[in-house]
């Protein structure tokens, strides 16, 4: 087995060196673990210890090592180079402060639980750097890898839930104790999800890109298994894209937003209807998902008669932030605190859970990196607006799909302020991710409007050179 293992290694070890691009693509898709298999089936006691996400990771870096790829080159954005630095400042702050001295740990338990144990949070910062290098080099790749791993995630799942298949793992549980209603889901989605914006980017500016018809079947059926999972996240969290893409659409583009939501209308009638005729009782179970959603907002009841047991935990938070305002307690579950609240822990309520843990000098620390990426964001919006002809537009698709992609995850992050700081615990390289995608998207198509004015000055300046004598001479032999 150890053999075939480094056979495998060793070849993937060559391919990624003569193909960079396509391997770095293949191992970050992997990494988001379409269709939940590796979470299902890859635990720790199969891995010795280690995660998929280890494993991934590592692999993802394994691309930089090649030849064709110039890691100095990322160094060179002042915005990148800003946000890595700080970042590597903040882990040591991480390791040193809020893993050692705060909880009065001795080094053993450092090393042993922060660094080891907690390594996704400490160190998954580092995807930013492969990402931005990959994503400013060549984005096709991961569109592909989107749109195919995305439908073959659909086919799996269909053919599991209607045609008695067992070909992906489900996730299957009761919603509402005692009610006998289920909500069917997977473990992990992978980047189902990204199929929704690009579907509706596509559509309303009449987009010309290959696998067109596979990212609405994606979409379509996407928003459909989100909704069978009966989430009130997922369900919150899509309505919020669509709105977003709608009004990023709008101001972009300059399209009437009216004409936007009619251009809506007919995609969302016909997967109401695929969900009438596949799972016919999850349009009321949804609509109950809503109401619940609007109950955890006022603070009232679920539709089930049950309170929002998280928010219980408020008061145990505020107890321990009180007592150690500055520097945080370095507790990181509540139980450690009060026996009472033991079910839960910072992740519940991670903007109260991390000022408990780190106090406002640490969170205060963190939300610097915050600042660089809002800042980013605003000037992304404006870069937008001031510059979507057509000659940009047409030459810039695939840079314009991420960057409206990425500037959807980091306004829907912030809008959701109560769950800010919670990749402080559950891990930071998605956030990375997106941060080096919106960087190198941003940098492709600054790169390629720095170009087309360049050549348009020039092209300006020929025509209006005076003729001189060789060029009227030259004319007459003619």
């Amino acid at each position: 087995m150890l053999i075939l293992l480094g056979i495998l290694f060793l070849f993937v070890l060559i391919y990624s060196f003569r193909h960079p691009d396509f391997f770095y693509w293949l191992f970050l898709t992997f990494l988001f673990d379409p269709g939940g298999y590796l979470f299902a089936y890859f635990n720790k006691s199969q891995l010795s210890g280690f995660t998929y996400v280890d494993i991934f990771i590592l692999l993802a870096f394994l691309p930089l090592l090649s030849n064709k790829v110039n890691v100095r080159d990322a160094f060179e954005d002042i915005e990148f180079r800003r946000i890595f630095y700080f970042l590597v400042f903040f882990a040591v702050y991480y390791i040193f402060i809020a893993g050692f001295i705060v909880p009065m740990h001795n080094l053993n338990y450092t090393l042993r639980y922060v660094i080891i144990r907690e390594r996704e949070a400490v160190f998954g910062f580092l995807l930013i750097l492969p990402t931005y290098i990959f994503a400013k080099r060549n984005l096709k790749y991961f569109f592909y890898f989107i749109v195919i791993t995305s439908v073959l995630t659909i086919v799996l799942f269909l053919l599991t839930t209607l045609g008695g298949m067992e070909l992906i793992p489900i996730d299957l549980a009761e919603r509402y104790k005692k009610t006998g209603i289920m909500r069917v889901g997977l473990y992990s989605y992978g980047f189902m999800e990204l199929t929704i914006t690009i579907s509706l980017i596509v559509l309303y500016l009449k987009m010309r890109i290959k696998m067109k018809y596979l990212v609405f079947f994606a979409a379509i059926f996407t928003l459909l298994m989100l909704l069978l999972t009966l989430t009130k996240t997922y369900l919150l969290t899509q309505t919020l894209t669509i709105a977003l893409t709608i009004f990023l659409i709008a101001i972009f583009f300059r399209i009437s937003k009216k004409s936007i939501i009619i251009k809506f209308v007919l995609p969302l009638i016909i997967l109401l209807g695929i969900v009438r005729i596949t799972f016919p009782n999850y349009l009321d179970y949804g609509a109950r998902g809503f109401s619940d959603i609007a109950s955890l907002a006022s603070g009232e009841k679920y539709s089930y008669g049950r309170e929002e047991g998280r928010l219980r935990n408020l008061a145990t938070h505020l107890d321990a932030i009180e007592r150690y305002p500055v520097f945080g307690s370095g507790l990181k579950t509540t139980r450690h605190w009060n026996d009472q609240f033991r079910d839960y822990d910072v992740t519940d309520l991670p903007l109260t859970g991390h000022l408990m843990r780190f106090g406002f000098v640490g969170i205060a620390i963190y939300s610097i990196y915050y600042f660089f990426l809002i800042r980013i964001v605003f000037k992304l919006i404006s870069f937008m607006r001031k510059n979507m002809f057509r000659e940009f537009y047409e030459a810039n698709k695939i840079e314009l799909i991420f960057v409206i992609i990425t500037l959807i995850y980091f306004i829907a992050k912030f809008l959701n302020f109560m769950n800010l700081y919670i990749e402080l615990t559950t891990g930071g390289f998605a956030v990375a991710f997106y941060a080096g995608l919106m960087m190198a998207a941003a940098k492709r198509m600054e790169n390629w409007l720095s170009d087309y004015r360049r050549m348009e000055r020039e092209k300006q300046q020929q025509d209006e050179a005076p003729v001189t004598d060789e060029q009227i001479q030259s004319a007459g032999e003619i």
